[in-house]
């Protein structure tokens, strides 16, 4: 009995390692955001207590063997005020990765978010403003990420059923993106597009893609500097020109400038061509505590002054994982 006893005593400890050790390659972590807003809007002014995209999530990878490794996230975005959905999904996604790349399925920042307007997505809050097709997280996509060298290279397929021919019948690609860069001396270049039927304009499903140019990572002394060009062709909403963005950011130790503007070329109407500026800092307060500030003046370029708004924010932060 004795002797059983043991066997199971060891086995149970056997099967309790192998779980630690797969736990060992998972994680939970977290994030609290929260601080407070000053926004002043045509002389009227108020001051809140908000939240700034507290989440929590769990991510974990594993050794497959033969190269390949398999990982999967989930995050979600907690809300500390109001009265709407309190969680609501970031990434939810899947995939492997070996010496070949990578490729991922479901819900995350896809290829042109991160050759394109990841690199200069500097600032915590203040940014896309005044983006042309501004692209954060994505659902219902594969990506393909590689790197040859110098050379990285991605491409997205989006198969989420939301886009029809003529006929009114489903397409079996719904939109694409495709990206590159290059690492050429001290600066990173990237050229992308996507299309995904969302027209600066007026959301028209004919839209023409844009197009996105990057140049990143050029550090001199204190400074990292980075600028960005987009344009969409804006036939398809009864214009006659293109539009087009300019992204400018620059880091300055923990400090940026950030700067973007639009131009829809729609012929000079009420926000034609709206700006966003953001300045900011970060400081390290102490142990996974962080607090970032920022000043953000956006001009709407309409007729109406409630449009254009300065927007003060001080932010506390604490991380685990």
């Amino acid at each position: 009995m004795k002797l059983k006893s043991s066997a199971i005593a060891i086995a149970v400890a056997g099967a309790l390692g192998a779980s630690m050790a797969v736990q060992a390659e998972s994680g939970f972590y977290g994030s609290v955001r929260v601080g407070l807003q000053y926004l002043d809007t045509a002389g009227e002014s108020n001051t809140t207590v908000r939240g700034y995209a507290s989440r929590f999530g769990f991510r974990g990878e594993t050794d497959m063997g033969n190269g390949l490794t398999g990982f999967g996230r989930y995050e979600f975005g907690v809300a500390t005020e109001g009265t709407g959905p309190n969680v609501t999904r970031r990434h939810a996604y899947v995939g492997m990765k070996g010496d070949w790349g990578s490729v991922i399925l479901g819900q995350t920042y896809h290829t042109y978010y991160n050759f394109i307007s990841g690199p200069l997505d500097n600032p915590w809050w203040g940014s896309g403003d005044a983006m042309l097709a501004y692209t954060g997280r994505t659902a219902q996509a594969i990506t393909y990420a590689g790197s040859f060298g110098m050379v990285a290279v991605g491409a997205t397929a989006y198969l989420d059923s939301s886009s029809t021919d003529a006929s009114d019948k489903q397409e079996d690609l719904d939109g694409y993106e495709l990206a590159a860069s290059i690492q050429a001396g001290p600066i990173k270049l990237g050229l992308g597009i996507q299309d995904r039927g969302n027209d600066q304009g007026a959301g028209d499903p004919d839209s023409e893609p844009t197009v996105g140019l990057t140049a990143s990572g050029w550090e001199t002394g204190m400074f990292t500097w980075g600028l960005g060009y987009a344009q969409q062709d804006n036939e398809g909403v009864g214009a006659t020109g293109t539009a087009n963005s300019i992204v400018f950011d620059v880091q300055i130790a923990n400090g940026y400038v950030h700067y973007e503007m639009l131009d829809m070329d729609t012929g000079g109407g009420p926000g034609d061509s709206p700006t966003a500026l953001t300045l900011g800092y970060t400081q390290s307060v102490g142990r996974q505590t962080t607090m970032w500030y920022e000043v953000e003046a956006y001009d709407a370029d309409t007729t109406v002054s409630d449009d254009d708004a300065t927007i003060v924010r001080a932010v506390l932060k604490y991380d685990w994982k």
